[in-house]
């Protein structure tokens, strides 16, 4: 409901509040700026979008989410549960929440066993991935590992007969999480046997599919030049069009900016298809260890970049500056776009650089609040 609209809007409210055994739903249509809605006697917990259906943001107070947080797996559904990370990641992002309040959430939720929250709180985890200095991050990497570790081993280490495909797709996303954000020795160990198992003449009949995959981006991140090589022969050799792009994927997350510069290259030429090769340079753009070398890439290729490519891709690639958190890169890039605009996604590039400076503020906002936290 803002003047910008001119029109007010009323929302429908769902709340759930608890009381012992006792859960009641209350229903209000907010029709005015705000309302204040009468509970009778005390209760032990409050939901602010019952079953996650409304279409707003909700901002409990620290002791409600404290409470909340600590009876998750039992009184809220998935979806509630992901809209709890949501909401919390949303006030972070708008300068109203804190990490004093997100860490306890996500602990709280380590004993989650749903795929889509805990794709969720990988997502912050790969955030806290780039708000963090390289002197802190063994910290956080420690911090991933305890958080996640009990959670994959729980799975154990590999699908079982009548497992449920969220299951599979779950300890595979654990895996690569652990091993990327948290760099676990063992899961590194794993993932580099699955890889070797794959390209070996049995073709790595035992891993499944979702474990392979991640197999492969776990051992590009930490690849060494023949290794990098090994990925590009196999994505070369590829049978099918999916397998392809998953090894030229892996191919720009590398950790050493030297691999990542040479991925780039290879976008301009045909060895990757027109219509993959700016959707792989937002991906290359995206990683953090070597965004500003593939930000002076793109500077440097622009005029080919639009000469190869169709115009309308250009600002999907341009997606991957959102991630930038560092201000000196952030206002070479909005000036660089201020000088070299593109006509067919004018309001798009808007939208990605209005993220990246939200990203460059929430970095300066709460970086140290997280290297304290995990200190």
């Amino acid at each position: 409901m803002t003047a910008a609209h001119e029109t007010d809007r009323a929302v429908p409210v769902v709340l759930r509040t608890g009381r012992g055994d006792v859960a009641e739903e209350i229903r209000v249509l907010l029709d005015t700026e705000s309302a204040t809605v009468p509970v009778d006697g005390d209760i032990d917990w409050i939901v602010g979008n019952h079953e996650g259906s409304g279409f707003y943001r909700v901002a409990l107070g620290d002791d409600d989410l404290t409470v909340l947080a600590g009876r998750a797996a039992e009184v809220l559904s998935p979806l509630e549960r992901y809209g709890l990370v949501e909401d919390e990641w949303a006030l972070l992002l708008a300068g109203r929440g804190s990490i004093e309040r997100l860490l306890p959430l996500l602990r709280s939720l380590s004993g989650d066993d749903d795929l889509s929250v805990w794709r969720r709180i990988i997502s912050v985890i790969a955030w806290f991935d780039r708000l963090v200095d390289d002197e802190t991050r063994p910290a956080l990497q420690a911090w991933v590992r305890a958080l996640l570790g009990p959670a994959l081993q729980a799975l154990g280490p590999a699908k079982v007969e009548g497992e449920a495909d969220r299951v599979t797709a779950l300890r595979a996303a654990l895996a690569l999480a652990v091993a990327t954000h948290g760099q676990d020795v063992r899961q590194r160990e794993l993932a580099r046997q699955r890889f070797d198992a794959a390209g070996s003449s049995a073709g790595g009949a035992d891993v499944d599919a979702d474990l392979a995959d991640a197999a492969v981006k776990i051992v590009a991140t930490g690849a060494d030049a023949d290794t990098w090589e090994e990925i590009r022969r196999r994505a070369n050799a590829a049978e099918t069009a999916q397998d392809r792009l998953r090894h030229q994927g892996a191919l720009a997350d590398a950790d050493d900016p030297e691999l990542v510069r040479r991925f780039c290259d290879l976008v301009l030429t045909d060895e990757i298809r027109t219509q993959d090769g700016l959707f792989l340079l937002r991906r290359a753009l995206a990683n953090r260890a070597a965004t500003t070398g593939v930000w002076a890439f793109v500077e440097g290729h622009w005029e080919e970049i639009n000469r190869r490519f169709p115009s309308a891709s250009v600002p999907r690639m341009l997606e991957g500056v959102r991630t930038v958190t560092d201000r000196t890169l952030a206002t070479r890039i909005a000036a660089f776009l201020a000088d070299h605009p593109v006509p067919q996604g004018e309001q798009v590039i808007r939208q990605h650089q209005e993220r990246m400076w939200v990203s460059v503020a929430l970095a300066e906002r709460v970086s140290s609040d997280l290297r304290s936290a995990l200190a």
